[in-house]
């Protein structure tokens, strides 16, 4: 069976036999992953927030205990398909929760776990169609009018770039993936940047407005929509972007509800666009744990120093402690790393970083690609342009060919775009900069 097939489902159920029970029914079930199990409303509360389910199996001794932690679960749940187990009793009365619209069934005990669970991978299967026939990039195609240039559709993908720190490029080597990714109709892409100040609206010169603040005021697919803000590619393309809380004053007052949103604005996007892109903080805040948590790979950006790989090491090993649980750990085999030689006399080559990382991780991730020094990078952001475009970081066209399987970057033809403007002379032996002169009084 492949894995597309697979239903991925969260279990709850506060009696811990039964809940054994159930699971043991749901290997029996082809078709079915549990992803995570609940035996109160707070876990599942915190696994609806870190892990991807499509169909959730609820208690309904839950919702006697607390009905409006309850409710707000039924809320939470977003389009996975949920099923309540509730005792024979309450099918005379109805409870009130039975009427929530994201309540797909419910099965009345005793019924076999089997019969549950199958019940629930038929539900979550059948809205799962219903979602690919209503084809959910349309909001995308009827805006830029195709899903790839070659008509070739890769599975969904979404890459989070981070460094836990900042200065190695992260934000740069982010930015100019999703505007190769586009450029090229690999897929329509969406770059969301969780850093604040957003490098990335400043250089593509974005107005303040609109941001992610809107889609945490106003969740859902209207706004989503309106917080997005499109950059012109030429030729009658645009491309999608988010743009970071425009204030610091909003970044640190962030809620659990504004952090659990801007979970659901990755799902929103996942379920809209082909790739999505998240450009993440410079710390091991939570906007990156939701986001390295939500993605399909992890770009770790890192330059050739030993301060970079000790950060990238406490990183890792953040989110893949042994005592986590296993929902909340990011999978070795996401990530990869990206090594920056920022400046040109990086004194950590591959080998050097591999040897670094080993002894601290027991393992390493594997080496996604070199980026070599190029000063004509900050002279372009400087001018307010995407170095890409003209002609630098060709490196990213390896990982355009890592991540989607079967694509060629074309052979770029023709003379190199003009650098920016402002170009200084280049440094001869002896070369000393020129000082303003300086009037003291």
């Amino acid at each position: 069976m492949n894995d597309t097939d697979i239903v991925r489902l969260i279990v709850t159920e506060a009696d811990w036999q039964a809940s054994d029970a159930l699971q043991r029914g749901a290997m029996s079930v082809p078709g079915v992953a549990v992803v995570a199990t609940a035996p109160n409303l707070d876990i599942l509360l915190q696994n609806l927030a870190a892990v991807e389910a499509e169909a959730v199996l609820l208690d309904a001794e839950l919702a006697r205990a607390d009905p409006k932690k309850f409710a707000r679960a039924l809320d939470r749940l977003g389009r996975a398909s949920a099923v309540v187990m509730a005792a024979a009793d309450q099918a005379a009365q109805v409870p009130a929760w039975a009427a929530h619209p994201n309540v797909r069934d419910v099965v009345y005990k005793p019924v076999s776990p089997q019969q549950t669970i199958a019940r629930v991978v038929e539900l979550a299967r059948a809205e799962r169609a219903r979602l690919a026939a209503e084809n959910p990039l349309a909001l995308h195609e009827v805006i830029q009018g195709g899903r790839s240039a070659g008509g070739q559709a890769w599975a969904q993908t979404t890459l989070c770039f981070t460094a836990f720190k900042g200065g190695p490029g992260k934000s740069t080597l982010a930015l100019n993936t999703w505007y190769a990714i586009n450029y090229h109709g690999i897929a329509p892409a969406l770059l969301i940047s969780l850093d604040v100040p957003d490098d990335n609206a400043m250089w593509l010169k974005r107005p303040p407005t609109p941001n992610m603040s809107v889609y945490l005021d106003r969740p859902g697919l209207q706004g989503f929509q309106d917080s997005l803000q499109w950059y012109d590619l030429g030729g009658g393309r645009r491309a999608p972007l988010v743009c970071a809380l425009h204030t610091h004053q909003r970044r640190e007052r962030l809620t659990q509800q504004d952090a659990d949103r801007i979970g659901d604005l990755i799902m929103q996007a996942r379920e809209q666009f082909g790739v999505v892109i998240l450009d993440t903080p410079p710390t091991m805040a939570v906007e990156t744990a939701i986001a390295m948590r939500k993605s399909t790979r992890v770009v770790l950006v890192m330059r050739g120093n030993v301060a970079d790989v000790h950060k990238i090491a406490a990183g890792i090993q953040a989110f893949d402690a042994p005592e986590m649980r296993e929902e909340l750990r990011v999978p070795r085999e996401r990530l990869g790393y990206v090594l920056n030689q920022v400046p040109a006399d990086t004194n950590l080559g591959p080998r050097e970083v591999e040897a670094r990382l080993r002894p601290e991780l027991q393992w390493a991730p594997p080496l996604l690609t070199t980026l070599a020094y190029d000063p004509r990078i900050e002279l372009h952001q400087n001018a307010h342009q995407i170095p890409y475009q003209h002609g630098c970081l060709p490196e990213i066209d390896q990982l355009l060919e890592h991540f989607f399987t079967g694509f060629r970057v074309p052979v770029r033809t023709g003379p190199a775009r003009p650098v920016a403007q402002h170009t200084p002379p280049a440094r001869r032996r002896g070369w000393r900069p020129s000082l303003p002169q300086i009037r003291v009084g």
